[in-house]
């Protein structure tokens, strides 16, 4: 009998510590499952978000270049107009100017080469630089024949001389911002990441020689 319930009791003990030992596995396995569940989600969203940023980063650099060079296109377009400009220029007052065959010839060269050559800051501010030399050349004639300034069509070709030089400073002043927010995002962390693993290069600024200090006034 004493073993009989000797027995029955082994049993009750056994079947009470297997119960609680499975009870503790079953809410611990559960947390583990539940803490996995959510590292893993937080790992996931960490992720979406880098992938979300990064798409954002790219944009932005994207943008800003996309902006870049519609501003060199812009100023591009104002200097050959510039340049058409004083081509005429020099036609209304070449009858006062020794070398205006050689000018026509040095403007005739500089359009040739602007419409081959790439837009891009290098050659923006080569352009700028040979044109503003011209340019200073007809406003030294302006002023040593003062009765030129009553030409209506100098005084014409004049204005809108002034009105370009005024959108190429404009367009300049703007590149040369959006260069600058470029090139920050490419020095500061997390985005030179970005900019590093897409091989972005700086944008070069456009330091163009003062323009001619002195228009003639008319």
């Amino acid at each position: 009998m004493l073993v009989g319930q000797n027995i029955y009791y082994k049993f009750i003990l056994y079947f009470v510590i297997i119960t609680i030992t499975a009870f503790i596995l079953f809410i611990f396995t559960y947390w583990t499952i539940i803490l996995w569940c959510f590292a893993a989600t937080l790992f996931s969203l960490l992720i979406i978000y880098i992938i979300y940023w990064a798409i954002i980063a790219y944009n932005k650099f994207i943008r800003l270049k996309n902006i870049s060079e519609e501003m060199l296109n812009q100023i591009s377009v104002a200097m050959k107009f510039r340049l058409d400009t004083l081509e005429q220029l020099i036609n209304s007052v070449k009858s006062y100017y020794n070398f205006e065959i050689n000018t026509q010839i040095k403007v005739t060269k500089l359009r040739s080469n602007s419409f081959n050559k790439a837009i891009n800051s290098k050659n923006i501010q080569q352009f700028e630089q040979n044109s503003s030399l011209l340019l200073g050349n007809v406003f030294a004639l302006m002023e040593n024949y003062p009765e030129l300034k009553a030409s209506e069509t100098v005084l014409l070709l004049m204005n809108n001389i002034t009105a370009v030089e005024k959108d190429i400073a404009n367009y300049r002043y703007k590149y040369n911002i959006i260069s600058r927010e470029f090139n920050t995002l490419l020095d500061t962390i997390p985005s030179n990441f970005i900019g590093v693993a897409f091989k972005f290069e700086k944008l070069d600024y456009l330091q163009f020689s003062e323009r001619i200090n002195i228009v003639p006034k008319m």
